[in-house]
């Protein structure tokens, strides 16, 4: 009887820890998420169109992993919008880090860098060399998002 009831306890207690473990293969975002950035983008009147992976080239350095992240990919109307999401700060200054050693020995195109919190967002122009007045006004709208996400605090979201 003794060893019935211990097997019992043995399997309940079992049950119970198995239930509380939290086991997950999605990675852990502290910050900032894609689909908040994506707004942020577009309320400053930046239209943005998914590339899927099939679609997408992968012939551009903005495009390679950073830290283990791929990016995802938008077209605008004009270029390129590349979106790295860490999940921390840490894992996207390490991104930073791997992008500097890249592209070291690079003479790269004229481009946009920018960070915030975990995110880091590259754009190109396909045709900055020959229009340099509109990729400084889509820089512009970008600079202003990433303003705005900034300030950004998951609490205020809806």
């Amino acid at each position: 009887m003794k060893f019935f009831k211990l097997t019992i306890f043995l399997i309940v207690v079992s049950l119970l820890l198995i239930g509380c473990t939290e086991s997950s293969d999605e990675i852990k975002i502290e910050g900032l998420k894609l689909d908040t950035v994506i707004s942020s983008i577009k309320e400053q009147g930046i239209q943005l169109e998914l590339i899927s992976q099939e679609n997408n080239s992968g012939d551009s350095i903005f495009q390679e992993k950073l830290n283990g992240i791929e990016p995802t990919t938008y077209s605008t109307s004009s270029g390129r919008l590349y979106i790295y999401v860490f999940p921390s700060e840490g894992s996207l200054e390490e991104g930073i880090r791997q992008f500097e050693q890249k592209t070291a020995d690079l003479e790269l195109i004229l481009h946009g860098q920018y960070q915030v919190k975990n995110i880091l967002i590259f754009y190109h122009d396909l045709e900055a060399n020959n229009n340099k007045e509109r990729f400084r006004k889509i820089d512009n709208k970008i600079r202003q998002a990433v303003s705005v996400l900034k300030n950004y605090d998951k609490e205020e979201a809806p």
